[in-house]
């Protein structure tokens, strides 16, 4: 067959398959259009590769007809390899012709294939699809018991989206079973089956939500109930850079997605932070995703989400890649953040859907997808609770409440407690402090500190009750507290270890009590000046002794978080005996009845 018949032919069989209807499903006339398309493109393309390859892989609906993604997909056969169809269409120019006509008359019939093809298949506008972002709930009730996020207000955000008529796609940035008091005693099973319930549509499978996990939820007791929660999910996992052979837990967890939302291919890989506490092998990164990129690419994505569980800096050095990969979706970090890095945009949304991130793209014939600036919307009493989601989290409420023996008031709050992790493992608190206070008063020390991390809440406390539910979330961690010897300069050390990844909420963060000091960015470095620290009410001397309270976390595995004077080989020799935490600051509570602590400037940034 010549290649200039070839070409006309490929036109006009493209043609009749854009016209493809209910009438014409008989495998017989299917498989000989197939036959002859094929052939077609044989002769254009004569090494039998490329389009031929990518034709012969086109997915078909069991009815006989291709889908919408499968008829884009036939589309770029045609039109993708446009330097090819242009070596082919000189070859049908008469060989007299000088070779500038040649090539004028080549461009022109490559152009006249390419519009005709277009027409014919209808796909020439741009398609447009939203995408809502969350990630890293601990409360499926929202926060400030309810009053702000909770997964039943991401349900009617999403509800108003998909109204508009423009598909959306839901995606999950990990953190799915990050502690807290409900996955501590009901496991991961009402935080799946409430995300469940986001596409109103019980034990229904949901094909436009997809999610990854965090390295958290690989580790410990979350290890221990996931294979449950992922059993029962009704949406997609994918981790991209986690190989757990013979892992039977994760065995529904796949590597990448190809999901079609609304005729565009849009290809979704997870990315989880490497972790020693895992439970299963977490690979490197960046060669992971530049791999699954570059496959999902070869299967048709016009659009490649990378959804993270990892730091804002890892997050930055994937954009910086040569990962073929067009937004990056992350969690990890429980506040939001929004940066483009090398064209790419990324985006952390207000952990516990404090807020949602929600992505405009479009996606043109020709070129890359573009997205506009993503919008935060912030999940406040503005937002309704759908009535189906909410009241799904109330009978897990109700449960929690009956496994913990009931919700007993203990003191009140004449203030909004601060137990956010975003706050706590940035700044000073009023809740850092009542906990800090509580400990030198118990312990009779110099000062006291607690590593922020150990703070479980991640809920603020309104003004009322303080009650044995919020006790459970601010001790999840059965810590007792101990007091121990450390010189000044070993407290200094200490405190610049603190604020050295005060960017990053980081759980070493610490709270104090009986110092206050200030820190700065110098050279790159957040870092505390000796002259900065005050205790008690002097200044601090580097060669004195103080008396320090703390809890047995930081005292035995303090090296983790990179306090170095916690090695075996430096550790202070304990003074006295330790001391129960919760019931120190339960009995407190009792007897003040009321509290109002408040920030007091013990920690301070001086920005340059």
């Amino acid at each position: 067959m010549r290649r200039r018949s070839a070409i006309a032919q490929l036109r006009d069989l493209l043609a009749a398959g854009a016209t493809i209807d209910e009438t014409w499903h008989r495998t017989a006339e299917l498989a000989e259009w197939r036959a002859a398309v094929e052939k077609a493109l044989t002769a254009i393309w004569r090494d039998g590769s490329g389009p031929v390859a990518r034709f012969r892989s086109v997915r078909w609906a069991d009815d006989g007809h291709a889908s919408e993604v499968a008829l884009l997909e036939m589309f770029h056969l045609a039109v993708d390899d446009t330097l090819s169809i242009l070596a082919a269409a000189v070859e049908t120019v008469p060989p007299q012709a000088d070779r500038w006509t040649r090539w004028l008359l080549a461009g022109a019939i490559t152009v006249a294939v390419a519009v005709a093809v277009t027409l014919m298949l209808g796909l020439g506008s741009p398609k447009r699809f939203k995408i809502v972002q969350i990630s890293d709930l601990s409360h499926i009730e929202g926060l400030q018991d309810g009053a702000i996020g909770g997964l039943a207000r991401v349900r009617t955000q999403r509800a108003a989206l998909e109204n508009e008529g423009v598909p959306v796609l839901v995606v999950y940035a990990g953190g799915v079973l990050s502690p807290s008091v409900m996955r501590k005693y009901l496991g991961g099973v009402p935080m799946v089956s409430t995300l469940n319930l986001l596409d109103g549509a019980a034990g229904k499978f949901d094909p436009l939500m997809v999610s990854t996990l965090g390295s958290s939820d690989l580790a410990g007791r979350s290890a221990d109930g996931l294979s449950d929660a992922l059993h029962r999910s009704e949406f997609q996992w994918v981790t991209t850079n986690v190989k757990p052979p013979g892992s039977a837990y994760l065995r529904n967890v796949e590597e990448t997605a190809l999901i079609d939302v609304g005729g565009i291919p849009v290809g979704v890989i997870g990315l989880l932070q490497q972790s020693p506490a895992a439970s299963v092998p977490i690979g490197e990164p960046l060669p992971a995703a530049a791999r699954a990129a570059a496959a999902l690419r070869d299967r048709g994505a016009r659009v490649i989400i990378a959804l993270t569980h990892q730091e804002w800096t890892d997050d930055i050095n994937l954009a910086a890649s040569d990962a073929d990969i067009d937004l990056i979706i992350g969690g990890f970090d429980s506040g939001f953040q929004s940066r483009i890095v090398n064209g790419r945009r990324i985006t952390k949304p207000d952990a516990d859907a404090r807020s949602v991130v929600i992505f405009d793209v479009e996606v043109p014939f020709f070129g890359k997808a573009i997205s506009e600036t993503p919008l935060r919307v912030v999940m406040d009493a503005v937002t309704e609770k759908d009535a189906t989601v909410q009241a799904e989290v109330s009978r897990w409420l109700m449960e929690l409440s009956r496994r913990i023996g009931g919700v007993d008031t203990i003191a009140l709050t004449s203030v909004l407690l601060d137990g956010t992790a975003t706050a706590l493992r940035a700044s000073e608190t009023n809740l850092g402090n009542l906990l800090t206070d509580v400990m030198r008063q118990t312990m009779r020390t110099d000062i006291a500190i607690v590593n922020s991390g150990a703070i479980r809440l991640n809920d603020l406390i309104p003004p009322g009750p303080i009650n044995s539910g919020h006790m459970e979330g601010i001790f999840y961690y059965n810590n007792r507290l101990v007091s121990f010897v450390a010189t000044g300069a070993d407290v200094l050390e200490m405190l610049r270890n603190s604020v050295s990844r005060a960017d990053a909420g980081d759980g070493r963060f610490l709270q104090v009590s009986g110092l206050r000091f200030a820190y700065r960015k110098t050279g790159g470095q957040f870092t505390v000046r000796p002259e900065d620290v005050i205790i008690g009410s002097e200044p601090l001397a580097l060669d004195r002794v103080y008396t320090v309270a703390t809890i047995e976390f930081l005292y035995y595995q303090g090296v983790e978080d990179g306090y170095q004077m916690f090695d075996d080989a430096r550790r202070p020799p304990l003074l006295g005996q330790p001391a129960d935490f919760r019931p120190a600051v339960e009995q407190y509570l009792r007897q003040q009845r009321v509290v109002a602590p408040v920030p007091e400037g013990r920690i301070v940034y001086e920005a340059q």
